[in-house]
């Protein structure tokens, strides 16, 4: 037997056994869970895009630095240059 044929047969006999309408109530609780679940698989969906881009654009950034290119902003250049104690000492001392 064919495999369209086999799903052919599976879909009429479910079709075939449902019944043609339910009478059924959906209480908003139902509803309200319905979309509580949606806006989680959302949530989640963002907050792993977000770790996996983090993740590829470290790699590349990694990885540029090893071929010898430089990020855009490393933390070195953000750091303020700290004097140290000794040579304010010397300043004062001169005057």
């Amino acid at each position: 037997m064919n495999i369209g044929v086999k799903v052919r047969l599976i879909i009429f006999l479910i079709l075939g056994f449902a019944p043609a309408s339910a009478h059924a109530y959906i209480d908003p609780g139902s509803v309200s869970l319905a979309v509580q679940a949606v806006i989680a698989a959302f949530a989640g969906a963002a907050l792993t895009w977000k770790h996996w881009w983090y993740r590829v654009k470290s790699w590349y950034v990694r990885f540029g630095v090893l071929l010898g290119f430089k990020p855009k902003h490393s933390k070195e250049e953000d750091e303020p240059e700290i004097e140290s104690s000794n040579k304010s000492i010397d300043k004062n001392s001169n005057d």
